[in-house]
């Protein structure tokens, strides 16, 4: 039998603590005494994770009988969690497997057992707070109006001094145009990254390809809108996927909940009508960039069934010798979920009564109800639903902190403390669901203003092209300010406007 001696330090511990692997395998060798010992030894390897190289070999050995006493620096060296610590001396508990340890021996008896949970919360708590007082720095220059570091963004360069988003007008200009091609031209994404390949556009590294999901994500970003978001992504614990071998067992990003982002005003590239305008056009993107039919259709795209919900595509249709063109909500492609109700109408008769509509707003944005008191009135209670959300949440969170800190000074069981635990992670991503919930339907409540500014704005495109307007020319108006048109078997027809 063997007594075991495991040391680790990670890159943190040696460059903020000064911990050394070779005292710490100096003074493991003193207390083994003489004996025969075996060494295993994680230099450079995070205590996070319970699979580490020598870990692992240790306790393959402990399970195959030749390990009877192992040898600890301190507590910390197993892990800075508690529960890893408590996993890592199951194992030896499981197979009578001795632990010692040179700082803070711990006797196995019920305060021992004590002491050894509160010293391991106390080392948890110490790492957190550590991770807290980095967390809270960065947050802090954010709500001052710093951003924390340099991102890359296109169109932007970073003044490091001043923590600041400095416009790369050769860059923005391609952002405009971006923009442009997207909301005014009816150009799909694809297309546009087509194009910024074509004339030669750089990257912001300096490459000659742009991707389509590059494209997306610079119409997707509220910095060109002068909002640069801080504190939105919780990447905690990510660098441990190094160590992760499977994929489905890695650490993904998680989007944190919308009250937790920090917003830092930026130099903006676009208005704020553009940029809204385009995040709405995103939604509907799939169905309005489908491919280039044989026919064109006024309002291709955008024709729902309001019956059994089926999109309703153009067609030209036999009517007795002749044929017609009508927009027909049946899907006769292999496994589509929904086949339809057989509503059709003629293109004629929709494309004119929306075009007849859609000239009547545009003659009388003035006077259009935009919005009621009633808006504001549901607005007003969604606030305040969102507040109390808000306070629950933090309400858990900080229950999680006091949950750690009881187990240990309580002494309470391992199962215990584990269903505590899921039931306060369960209950924070229920509150957090509902969180998100309120805020998209607060979002929609607040789009009353955006929809009379892209009217206005269409009002003046079309009074300065009246006489020149073609079938492309229309269907980019129509799609600038019309979300979606639902016909109905009654004939009856509603325009939904962004």
């Amino acid at each position: 039998m063997y007594t075991a001696i495991y040391a680790r330090v990670s890159t943190e511990d040696q460059a903020k603590h000064g911990y050394s692997l070779a005292h710490q395998i100096a003074e493991c060798r003193q207390k083994a005494g003489t004996v025969k010992t075996k060494e295993y030894i994680d230099d450079g390897v995070s205590g996070e994770v319970l699979v580490r190289p020598a870990l692992s070999r240790l306790l393959a050995d402990v399970r195959a009988g030749i390990i009877d006493r192992v040898v600890f620096y301190s507590a910390d060296r197993l892990s800075r969690n508690l529960e890893n610590q408590l996993a890592i001396m199951s194992e030896l508990k499981k197979k009578k497997v001795q632990a010692v340890f040179v700082r803070g021996d711990y006797q196995d008896t019920p305060e021992g057992a004590f002491m050894f949970k509160l010293h391991g919360a106390v080392a948890e708590l110490e790492k957190n707070l550590i991770a807290m007082r980095t967390a809270d720095g960065r947050r802090s220059k954010a709500k001052n109006g710093k951003i924390v570091k340099n991102y890359h963004i296109f169109g932007y360069d970073y003044d490091t001094e001043k923590g600041q988003l400095v416009v790369n007008e050769t860059e923005a200009e391609v952002v405009r145009m971006i923009f442009h091609m997207f909301t005014k031209e009816n150009h799909g994404i694809n297309g546009i990254a087509k194009h910024l390949d074509s004339i030669g556009v750089k990257t912001k590294k300096g490459g000659h390809s742009w991707h389509r999901q590059v494209v997306r994500q610079i119409l997707m970003n509220p910095v060109y809108d002068g909002k640069f978001t801080q504190n939105r992504w919780n990447t905690e614990k990510i660098h441990l996927n190094k160590y992760v071998k499977n994929e489905e067992d890695k650490v993904r990003i998680k989007e944190r909940s919308k009250e937790e982002w920090i917003i830092v005003p930026c130099p903006r590239i676009v208005d704020d009508v553009t940029f809204s305008h385009a995040q709405s056009l995103l939604t509907e993107s799939r169905r309005r960039w489908a491919g280039k039919p044989k026919n064109e259709y006024l309002l291709s795209g955008l024709v729902r069934c309001g019956e059994c919900g089926n999109t309703m595509s153009g067609r030209k249709a036999k009517n007795w010798d002749s044929y017609v063109f009508e927009y027909y909500d049946v899907k006769s492609t292999a496994g589509a979920k929904n086949k339809g109700c057989g509503l059709k109408i003629r293109c004629e008769q929709l494309d004119n009564f929306v075009w007849r509509a859609f000239r009547e707003m545009l003659d009388d944005v003035e006077g259009l109800d935009f919005g009621n008191n009633e808006s504001f009135d549901k607005l007003r209670v969604e606030q305040n639903q969102l507040e109390k959300l808000q306070k629950e949440l933090e309400k858990v969170k900080k229950g999680q902190v006091k949950l750690t800190l009881s187990f240990a000074v309580e002494n309470v069981g391992d199962d215990i403390y584990q269903e505590a635990v899921r039931e306060l992670q369960n209950k924070e991503k229920t509150i957090i669901a509902q969180i998100e919930t309120i805020q998209s339907r607060m979002e929609e409540l607040s789009q009353t203003e955006n929809t009379k500014d892209l009217l206005l704005e269409a009002k003046e495109y079309y009074m300065s092209h009246e006489d020149e307007l073609d079938l492309k020319m229309k269907q980019n108006l129509i799609r600038f300010v019309v979300r979606e048109i639902r016909v109905f078997k009654d004939e009856k027809v509603d325009i939904l406007l962004f």
